[in-house]
């Protein structure tokens, strides 16, 4: 009988010391596959990496194939093309060839002009930014007073533009392209401050890819009278210059926005006004097919109905000659939402009017295809990139209708009595 007890007793030991055992080495696997997993991730990127590079050329022998294409003039200097991304102004990231390391180049700008570096390839890889954005806050009226913000707290607040007022987000790429912001200003300085210190925090919250070009006209053009539509033709073509932009905004310089969910983006196949709303009418429009205040286009439709007329010298018109040159080029437009649209109108002194323009735009469709951008000529007298904005003065030379083309005063009728 004791026998069969220490059996017994001796099988029971066996049997836990063979479950330890077990269980001890199952710890041990489970602990090596935690420790060594971050390990296995890090050689997985890297192969994905490789590939990556491999498939955008840029892995092999020849480091020569990332190198910056420079432009010989003929006084032996070289420049960087200026046809590229603003926002890589002086400093670029480039990919070198083979194990896909960064290499960083500086480049030293012209005091007379300004260079631009073309965006990086790991930029080119950035995913698109969440639309909408998650940093929107909705209705902000503004708070308008006649003294304008300092200029130098609007730059210290914006201290993460670049110069020439350009942004662009950091770790997503903009969801419908980029845009250049378009401002015919005629001595309106304080209009201008208090329009950026609430257009440009917009604009970033709302993840876009801008830059800002405002436009004066010089006091020795040949009128004296502002023509609104030969510097936003000038602006837009200055501002080409410097970049391929995919979309770009007319912006009235009284006007400010009081909703960040106006998105300022091209709509796609169609223009868009962004007003559907201003402070001084009520938050209404003064008639349906009200035109001004802010318009968003793409680059592609603004050449093809021969951006604005050229021939308005004073204020008045030039907006509703904008609407209809959209539909003589057959391009449709479409308006911003109620809740959306409304914009706060800045008080200023009345401009000076132009009185021939109601004889002039009953007949826009006869002169639209040769006065516009296909006409326009102009100087650049004075350009200044300043941190907030590019700022242009143009001299603009007098420009008359001939005399085919003047409208044909219409007949009186006799009244009768």
């Amino acid at each position: 009988m004791g026998i069969c007890i220490r059996v017994r007793r001796l099988r029971t030991s066996r049997q836990q010391a063979f479950w330890s055992c077990t269980a001890l080495l199952l710890v041990v696997a489970w602990l090596s596959l935690v420790a060594f997993q971050p390990f296995r991730s890090l050689r997985r990127l890297a192969a994905v990496d490789q590939a990556q590079n491999a498939d955008l050329g840029l892995a092999g022998p020849n480091p020569a194939v990332t190198e910056k294409k420079k432009i010989s003039q003929p006084n032996g200097n070289s420049h960087i093309r200026n046809d590229v991304h603003p926002s890589e102004e002086k400093e670029s990231t480039t990919w070198r060839a083979g194990g896909g390391t960064l290499a960083t180049q500086r480049h030293v700008l012209a005091s007379s002009t300004t260079t631009y570096v073309a965006p990086t390839t790991r930029q080119s890889r950035m995913p698109t930014c969440k639309y909408p954005s998650p940093h929107l806050q909705g209705e902000k009226r503004p708070h308008y007073s006649k003294e304008p913000p300092p200029e130098g707290l609007l730059i210290q607040t914006l201290r993460d533009l670049l110069p020439g007022g350009c942004w662009k987000p950091q770790h997503c790429s903009a969801v419908n392209g980029s845009i250049a912001i378009l401002i015919p200003a005629h001595n309106r300085r304080s209009q201008l401050l208090q329009l950026l210190s609430y257009l440009i925090p917009l604009l970033q919250r709302q993840q876009q890819d801008f830059c800002i070009f405002v436009g004066n006209q010089s006091e020795s053009s040949a009128m004296k009278r502002f023509n609104k539509g030969a510097v936003v033709d000038a602006l837009f073509e200055e501002a080409m210059k410097r970049r391929n932009w995919t979309c770009v905004c007319i912006h009235d310089v009284d006007v400010i926005p009081e909703n960040d969910h106006n998105a300022y983006s091209c709509p796609g196949t169609r223009v868009r006004n962004l007003m559907s709303g201003l402070s001084k009418w009520s938050y209404g429009l003064a008639y349906p097919f009200v035109f001004g205040g802010c318009t968003v286009t793409m680059s592609e439709h603004f050449r093809r109905h021969n951006g604005l007329t050229s021939i308005l010298w004073g204020w008045g018109s030039e907006d509703d000659d904008h609407r209809r040159r959209l539909g003589w080029a057959g391009l449709e437009w479409e308006r911003s939402g109620k809740l959306i649209g409304n914009y706060f109108h800045a008080n200023h002194e009345p401009a000076v009017t132009n009185p021939a323009r109601f004889g002039l735009v009953p007949h826009a469709e006869e002169y639209w295809q040769k006065y516009g951008l296909s006409s326009l000529h102009y100087s650049v007298s004075r350009s200044e990139v300043k941190h907030l904005y590019s700022a242009f003065e143009f001299q603009l030379p007098q420009q008359d209708l001939p005399q085919q083309d003047l409208p044909r005063p219409r007949r009186q009728r006799k009244q009768t009595l």
